[in-house]
């Protein structure tokens, strides 16, 4: 399966998702997997790259170590497990045709969260944390994660459902972090915590896809050798957006990504019915 043109996609795909875990780009993830499968199998490009993402996802636990909400992080991760059941069965009963159709569908999703549905649910938020602010109550000013959890922050409902829908979109495209972050976006976690928490939960739903992904023969040697070829640009990725993340402002970048996402959407849609 190797040639010189998917490797180099591969790789700036890889890239690119170092890019996101060094805080630069955020959501860059979900481009990986649209851009691949323009050249190979979906199931192939999945498997191609979750060993890489395993790696990364290691690197950036211990860079935030101790920081995460362990509660919320196991809110989201059950219900993901499930979700990863549910990809499971639909990657093994689904046409090609349909997963493009499905990953393109998510891909112009995701396009459309980024651009409208984040600016509304960080909106919310805002007013709930304003709105918790001006009671006179314990929560106010409040990081002490149990008088959180006593002011009523958690949805349990709610993190059931993002959260399977976060597991399915990641094991069948790696592109889980919008479910989970329409979730805790409405959690009005500070930054660091919120970061902490997507990192930790998105390390154990993908070293628990690597379970389901070597069951169902996604990984062969051809597979594990090219994921090889590719982990030394991962750490060059992540040390470039930890660099460009107070450097660079990310309008302009994000737009570009966004176009090219989008442009990958409709393709895959495209070729979906042809």
């Amino acid at each position: 399966m190797f040639d010189w043109s998917l490797w180099l996609l591969a790789c700036a795909v890889v890239f690119l998702i170092g890019l996101s875990k060094g805080g630069f780009g955020g959501g860059l993830g979900a481009l990986a997997v649209p851009l691949l499968t323009l050249k190979i199998d979906p199931r192939l490009a999945a498997a191609l790259l979750l060993p890489v993402l395993c790696l990364m996802d290691l690197v950036s636990v211990y860079a935030y170590r101790g920081k995460w909400d362990k509660t919320r992080v196991w809110l989201l991760v059950l219900p993901a497990l499930f979700g990863i059941i549910v990809g499971i069965l639909c990657f093994e009963l689904m046409s090609v045709r349909f997963i493009k159709l499905m990953i393109g569908s998510i891909a112009l999703l995701f396009v459309l969260y980024q651009l409208w549905g984040k600016a509304v649910a960080e909106a919310r938020a805002y007013q709930a944390v304003k709105r918790k602010n001006s009671e006179l109550s314990p929560c106010k000013d409040s990081e002490d994660r149990e008088v959180d959890l006593a002011c009523g922050g958690v949805n349990p409902l709610s993190a059931i459902f993002w959260g399977g829908l976060s597991g399915f979109s990641s094991y069948v495209a790696h592109a889980g972090g919008p479910p989970a972050s329409i979730y805790l976006l409405g959690q009005h976690l500070d930054k660091t915590r919120f970061v902490a928490t997507t990192v930790l939960t998105f390390t154990i739903i993908n070293l628990v896809k690597l379970v389901p992904y070597s069951i169902t023969g996604l990984f062969d040697s051809r597979i594990l050798l090219f994921s090889l070829t590719l982990l030394p640009v991962a750490p060059l990725g992540v040390l470039a957006g930890a660099y460009l993340h107070k450097r660079v402002s990310t309008k302009i970048f994000y737009l570009v990504c966004y176009a090219l996402l989008f442009l990958a959407g409709v393709k895959l849609i495209w070729d979906s019915f042809i």
